[in-house]
């Protein structure tokens, strides 16, 4: 997938998916309710035509765990993790190329996909084969636990309708990098419990990571904040 959510609203496709367009405003159109998981999905279907009384917005709920954390083989001091498919939208590389400039830190990425094996040609080109760990698809449990092992979740997506997995990240009381697209920002709350920044935007993403990197003080107060996120998504 190449187009974010917009570009395929916008975009004309295939006469066959354009008719599975037109049948997606229909049905939602006659439902009695249309369910969406965050206000960033109520407004898009509202382009189709579904009036706001028919709408209901019910997001994601996740529980707070205590877990095990699991063995991640880099020896770096602070653990970065992304978790998610892997394609070009989720921006990963840009998340790689900035390592060099991120010392002893490293990555781990949680995830499969048709970028693997151009991501990992990248780790190698950069050097970076001791500082990133490729873990490969997981399941919600194996990823929970790796994400306890680290220190800092990121999510550099172009596109993100609901962003659940960086709920999860903050389950496991770890503060939350993301940028600030779709619905990611109904979760992660700039300076309350984790950071947003602009989408394709390495140097703002290289800022946030150096300078919580660097402060274990104000990593603990976004776990705070992370931690009250969760209880109101219970």
């Amino acid at each position: 997938m190449r187009d974010s959510f917009e570009e395929f609203q916008s975009r004309k496709h295939s006469a066959k998916v354009e008719l599975l367009k037109a049948l997606r405003r229909f049905c939602s159109r006659r439902a009695d309710v249309v369910i969406v998981p965050s206000r960033y999905l109520a407004a898009a279907i509202a382009h189709w035509g579904v009036p706001a009384t028919k709408t209901k917005i019910v997001y994601n709920a996740v529980d707070s765990v205590r877990l095990t954390p699991a063995s991640v083989p880099l020896s770096a001091k602070i653990k970065l993790i992304t978790v998610g498919r892997l394609i070009p939208l989720k921006r990963i590389d840009s998340l790689i190329g900035l390592l060099p400039k991120c010392p002893d830190t490293g990555l781990v990425i949680v995830g499969d996909g048709p970028e693997r094996e151009r991501l990992q040609d990248l780790v190698c080109e950069l050097g970076l084969e001791a500082s990133v760990y490729f873990a490969g698809k997981k399941s919600k449990e194996e990823t929970l636990a790796l994400m306890a092992a680290c220190d800092l979740f990121v999510l550099n997506s172009t596109h993100e309708a609901f962003p659940h997995v960086a709920l999860e990240a903050m389950s496991v009381g770890l503060p939350v990098i993301a940028t600030a697209v779709g619905g990611t920002p109904e979760v992660v709350r700039d300076g309350k419990n984790g950071a947003l920044i602009a989408p394709n935007a390495s140097g703002a993403l290289f800022g946030v990571i150096a300078n919580l990197c660097s402060s274990a003080t104000e990593r603990e107060r976004l776990v705070a904040g992370a931690k009250r996120t969760v209880e109101w998504f219970r």
